[in-house]
């Protein structure tokens, strides 16, 4: 994600003494400020002792904040009854260390919910939400043209066309995951592209390396099953507040069975031949590769094969750079592990670049 944009200069109608207002990326331990974010969860629970207690999550497009909310806070009977997911607060806090290794957690001085006049203020509601940073328009002209480049006319480019044609705003507002990579929409067009320049990427390494491969290994089949690997998410899942949630369809069959079923529908309505249907149903329903993954069965072919490395990678490289970017801890690793099981090394500036020793 980009860096927020600095909000403007603060205007007097707030009434009392004023602290400067920062999204929460800005915000240091120990400094008091304003800040306009989504309460994008609260959920009551209840402690050891059988206390009731809130966990309840701020947050803004580029940084999220969990704070909980005891029976003896000053804000405990507010956020009982008032406070609402989905609705956007200006609140007044200090940013603590929690002191248990997850994190800062707020010091809340004053919440209320947001006014027309905070706009004065610089509340917009989409620095409050997490989304895409490339306009999903944008996303969806870029995927379609490559498909168009690397494809060329025919059935394929005509199915992918008429897929992003009459499910655009889905597929706009579609996340490419619940939370591990891009969960906000615009999401699964961001991996898409991505995974679909990898495929290419591998597809004309191997080419390259082995000459013959160029007669038996289909690119336009690799980057059809590219951009359509995930088209089932569209079903698969739907934007709750800030969160993506399962429906019940995804719930029970899953994105890799559902992204099946939208390219057998289409390709039927394009009149795709019935060999590369069959072969791009088999890579939109392998390419997760493991059954626990969500794949019925592992790839059997190469472009199958390249398909999955290109998903894995986009995938596991994001999740990675989430846990990076979400980290507040102070040590030297994340807290949270990363995607192969082992908490992640954070970068540091000060790292020689060359492998020099430095004096």
């Amino acid at each position: 994600m980009t860096q927020p944009p600095q909000p403007p200069a603060p205007v007097p109608g707030d009434g009392g003494a004023r602290s400067p207002i920062k999204t929460l990326s800005e915000l240091e331990i120990g400094l008091e400020a304003d800040c306009f974010v989504l309460l994008a969860e609260k959920e009551k629970l209840r402690t050891k002792d059988g206390k009731p207690y809130f966990k309840t999550v701020f947050r803004d497009k580029w940084r999220e904040i969990q704070t909980p909310i005891w029976s003896d806070a000053p804000f405990f009977d507010e956020c009982d009854k008032e406070w609402q997911t989905g609705k956007f607060y200006k609140i007044r806090a200090v940013l603590r260390e929690s002191g248990f290794g997850y994190g800062p957690k707020f010091e809340l001085r004053r919440v209320r919910e947001t006014i027309e006049a905070d706009k004065r203020d610089g509340f917009d509601p989409n620095f409050c939400r997490p989304s895409s940073d490339v306009e999903p328009e944008a996303l969806a002209n870029e995927i379609l043209a490559f498909a168009k480049s690397q494809i060329g006319k025919g059935p394929l480019l005509t199915l992918i066309q008429r897929v992003f044609k009459e499910n655009r705003d889905r597929l706009f507002e579609t996340a490419a995951s619940r939370a591990h990579h891009r969960p906000y929409p615009g999401g699964l067009l961001e991996h898409t592209l991505s995974v679909a320049k990898i495929a290419v990427a591998l597809t004309d390494h191997f080419r390259a390396v082995r000459p013959e491969l160029k007669k038996t290994l289909s690119k336009p089949l690799v980057v059809a099953g590219a951009i359509l690997h995930d088209v089932g998410k569209i079903v698969e899942m739907e934007q709750h507040v800030a969160t993506p949630r399962r429906t019940v369809e995804g719930e029970l069959l899953g994105h890799a069975i559902l992204s099946r079923d939208v390219v057998k529908r289409y390709a039927d309505a394009v009149g795709l031949d019935d060999e590369t249907r069959i072969r791009l149903e088999h890579l939109v329903l392998t390419h997760s590769r493991f059954p626990d993954w969500g794949a019925p069965t592992p790839p059997a072919n190469l472009e199958g094969m390249i398909l999955h490395y290109a998903d894995y990678a986009d995938a596991t490289f994001f999740s990675s750079l989430a846990i990076l970017d979400a980290d507040d801890g102070y040590g030297a690793f994340t807290v949270r592990r990363g995607p192969f099981g082992a908490p992640l090394l954070k970068p540091s500036v000060d790292a020689p670049k060359d492998g020099k020793r430095r004096p």
